[in-house]
């Protein structure tokens, strides 16, 4: 139940730190608009750190849009994330473990998840602790206020005003401010209260508290904050009939050269970051028309972009009664490595949910077959026939359906299809070539390499079909095209080969003879 909790979160981390560059990079372009703008983009980062679903578009700015991390991934045998970056998926996908060895009773992802989800609970606890006995030496503080008219309240032993509470809201000010001072404040804290930013800023620290550690997280709760107190004074401003930015910039001073307790709660927020908001309160002007309603159409633009998950487009599969049955045919480095036909129905709907398990990209399908050696070509036999094309391009995973598009998708959906060809009889017994010398895979030995073998290290260069059953344990090893290629540490014993998890890529515990005759 928690793993399954932590794993949203995580995905909610992750689609909120989009989020977060976003706006912080449209902060930079709305830097000479009213900071209500930049404020308001805020909102809609809080909400995709809280909130775990969304709506669908096609003008989405966000890279993806589905969960990240599924939240079966630890039953997955190929377990990988999809976070719609390349090069993060590549970075980590890389170091997750492969379970393909039934043998291992826990997957180490597993163990990672449990550990993790530990370590965030007690950082929430931790939050929750501090905001707690933070808010409680405050009201301590506060006994001794002295009413001043309602809802305003005198303070002796604070250094700065503040609004506090939710739902009855009291602004409670320094007893040593002067009658100005007391109209600019009253007004600025009147304006967080009538503008709920009090509420909008609990809030903010839930979020931070649940995503304590993602540092992104933290930036934006110190930067809305700004962003909140700047279009505040911005605010007072534009309402007072005189200018009284000399006055307001030397209340801000006053207030700033002195930090008090009251920054170390959530609940009763203070006036901070004096440098800057007195540079905007002094360059402040009151903004053209055209710029408002630029920065409004911008500001919704990015709201929409960054609200809404980007709409799916899979590949459109024939429906189940339509298929009489898929082939399935390897080819590697040109050439074909054998051929398996199925009419059964699990493994006919297996591969229509995998070929489901897409979504188109912008590049385009102009070739009968893909331009490389190492694919599978699947035929979707029946009354509504289709071709598709599986391979894998800098480690990501892409099926082609020629002339209709290219379409991305996982490593597990590789797995499952390749999984589909090993299942079915045919007339090849997988085996590789490694430093120019084919090996067998053997049904009989046993995986564990025995000790005191000698290691050879070397690349999988090619899949052979020298004739015979295949195995039944074979699983993908030799026939996903991710496979050709790689580099991996081999155990020999004379004739016989032990692949394992030495090279740290994958669990792979096979055993393959040396080939007398190549074929």
């Amino acid at each position: 139940m928690l793993d399954k909790l932590f794993i949203s979160v995580l995905n909610m981390n992750l689609i909120g730190s989009y989020a977060i560059v976003f706006v912080l990079i449209a902060r930079l372009l709305l830097k000479k608009t009213p900071k209500i703008f930049s404020y308001a983009l805020w909102g809609i980062v809080l909400f995709r750190l809280l909130c775990p679903v969304s709506f669908e578009s096609v003008l989405s700015l966000m890279p993806t849009g589905k969960a990240p991390i599924p939240q079966d991934i630890i039953y997955n045998t190929a377990p990988q994330i999809s976070t719609g970056v390349g090069i993060i998926d590549n970075s980590i996908n890389h170091m997750l473990p492969m379970q393909g060895n039934v043998v291992n009773s826990v997957n180490p992802i597993q163990i990672w998840l449990f550990i993790g989800t530990v370590i965030w609970i007690v950082g929430i606890l931790a939050m929750l602790i501090y905001s707690i006995v933070a808010f409680v030496r405050l009201k301590r503080c506060l006994i001794a206020a002295t009413p001043l008219k309602e809802n305003i309240h005198l303070v002796d032993h604070i250094s700065s005003p503040f609004v506090m509470g939710l739902f009855k809201s009291k602004i409670y000010l320094p007893s040593s401010l002067t009658d100005t001072e007391k109209d600019f404040i009253i007004a600025h804290e009147i304006c967080h209260i009538r503008r709920f930013d009090h509420v909008t800023r609990l809030l903010g620290f839930a979020a931070l508290a649940v995503h304590w550690f993602n540092p992104f997280v933290w930036v934006a709760f110190i930067v809305s904050g700004k962003d909140m107190e700047m279009s505040c004074d911005e605010a007072v401003m534009k309402k007072m009939n005189t200018d009284i930015r000399t006055e307001y910039s030397r209340s801000l001073l006053h207030f700033g050269a002195v930090k008090g307790m009251i920054h170390a709660t959530p609940l009763a927020f203070g006036e901070g970051d004096t440098k800057n908001r007195v540079k905007n309160v002094l360059n402040y002007k009151k903004p053209a028309f055209w710029v408002v309603v630029v920065s409004i159409i911008a500001v919704v633009a990015i709201g929409m972009g960054l609200m809404a998950n980007p709409k799916n487009n899979p590949i459109l599969t024939p429906k189940n009664n339509e298929v009489t049955s898929i082939s399935i045919e390897q080819i590697n480095e040109g050439e074909s490595l054998g051929v398996i036909e199925t009419a059964d129905k699990n493994q006919i709907e297996t591969m229509l949910k995998a070929l489901q398990n897409t979504n188109k990209t912008m590049q385009e399908s102009v070739n009968d077959s893909p331009k490389r050696d190492d694919y599978f070509q699947i035929n979707i036999n029946g009354s509504n026939p289709k071709i598709f094309y599986l391979y894998n391009d800098r480690e990501q995973y892409f099926i082609e359906e020629p002339y209709a598009g290219i379409y991305k998708t996982s490593r597990e959906t590789s797995v499952s299809i390749a999984k589909i060809y090993t299942a079915v009889p045919s007339d090849y017994k997988p085996a590789i070539m490694i430093n120019d010398q084919i090996y067998w895979l053997s049904t009989d030995a046993n995986p564990a390499a025995p000790a005191g073998n000698t290691w050879l290290f070397g690349q999988i260069k090619k899949v052979s079909p020298p004739s015979a059953p295949p195995s039944e344990n074979f699983e993908a090893i030799g026939l996903d095209p991710s496979y050709v290629g790689k580099d991996f540490y081999i155990s020999s014993d004379g004739n016989t080969l032990y692949l394992d998890s030495m090279a740290g890529e994958k669990t792979l515990q096979f055993v393959f003879e040396e080939a007398k005759t190549e074929t």
